[in-house]
């Protein structure tokens, strides 16, 4: 007996001597370092998951995400999961765009994603038009179908508009890695609402998430340094992006079958073609495969590369050539965004109704 209380007694004066640690560093904290954290916070993207596949977004969303430290960007998702600031008009001609990061807009404010702004360019001619933006990072044609099958067919739209990006052939090999990676960040993001309070009213809870952004601002410093994001030996390399590996047969079943729901459904299928920068010869061989399948089933295709070939790769992607101090990406600027919808307006305006 005595033994256990001499325990409890040696507990209790632990941790008080730690609950006052805390609180001291806490009070210094709050004097030297505090920042209340920035309205309506997110962090990460979180998926809205399909059986087999990414998904949607979460719906209702309308905040900061921060998953990169230097490239912070506006988000909102409707309550049907689109990433638009608008809700599902149900008695409107419907366009749902299916891609992936680019479509989405990584690193870009809801106003300025190409979908806003095609939408914006239409409706001059077509006030009453609706463009649903279901771009989903890390999504494949993979994906695309398993959206479609599950979820897309009930909006029942009348043009399906595929954009598909340099790497998405590529992707197919690592759709597993990518939706486990996907459903790992979701089970993070579930103490979301705990570390938001003690963002909003702790300031050495602030101070250690500071210190830990540091530390990843000066990785990406020094990656950047050593190879940019967007050079010909990065990103796409270092995911062994080799066009002669590629799974094209994969893709084009996947694609015929996507195909296929979409017209069984009622909607038309466009299909149009973004390139990557710095990577002319994946541009190419991805570019003509793509071509040739929306050919082969008569499909209406534009290909973006001769739009965007006329402005600077720094304008179109959000790229410093030889600027280690920038956060080189290989996805689109608000500058590549609206050059985008501009090039798309006149082709999709010829094939919906």
């Amino acid at each position: 007996m005595t033994h256990k209380s001499g325990f409890l007694k040696s507990l209790a004066i632990m941790t008080a001597v730690t609950g006052i640690l805390v609180l001291v560093l806490e009070a210094g904290s709050r004097l030297f370092l505090w920042q209340p954290a920035m309205e309506g916070n997110l962090g990460h993207i979180r998926y809205g998951f399909t059986p087999n596949g990414l998904g949607d977004l979460h719906p209702g969303q309308d905040g900061v995400y921060t998953a990169h430290p230097e490239l912070p960007y506006h988000v909102v998702s409707n309550r049907d999961g689109f990433r638009n600031r608008q809700q599902v008009q149900p008695d409107m001609p419907t366009i749902l765009a299916l891609g992936d990061s680019q479509t989405f807009g990584l690193f870009t404010h809801a106003h300025d994603i190409w979908t806003d702004w095609l939408q914006f360019y239409l409706r001059r001619d077509k006030p009453k038009l609706q463009i649903l933006n279901n771009g989903i990072p890390g999504a494949s044609i993979q994906d695309a179908l398993d959206y479609y099958r599950t979820k897309g067919v009930r909006l029942k739209p009348d043009l399906v508009l595929l954009c598909v990006y340099v790497n998405d052939v590529a992707d197919l090999r690592s759709t597993d890695t990518i939706r486990a990676q996907g459903i790992s960040m979701e089970q993070q993001v579930r103490f979301s609402d705990l570390r938001w309070f003690l963002r909003q009213h702790s300031a050495l809870y602030d101070m250690a998430k500071s210190v830990r952004d540091a530390l990843t601002r000066t990785e990406i410093q020094a990656r950047n340094n050593a190879v940019p994001v967007n050079s010909p030996d990065a990103r796409l390399a270092q995911n062994s992006f080799k066009t002669a590996s590629l799974p094209f047969d994969k893709y084009e079943a996947l694609f015929v079958e996507f195909l296929n729901l979409v017209n069984d459904n009622g909607a038309g299928l466009a299909v149009a073609y973004l390139p990557g920068p710095n990577t002319a010869e994946a541009n190419a061989e991805i570019g003509a495969f793509i071509t040739q399948l929306a050919a082969r089933h008569n499909l209406p295709f534009l290909d973006l590369s001769p739009s965007l070939a006329t402005r600077p790769v720094d304008e179109v992607y959000l790229t410093r050539d030889g600027d280690g101090d920038y956060p080189s990406d290989i996805h689109l600027s608000r500058s590549g965004h609206m050059l985008i919808a501009k090039a798309l307006a006149p082709f999709v305006a010829t094939h919906i109704k």
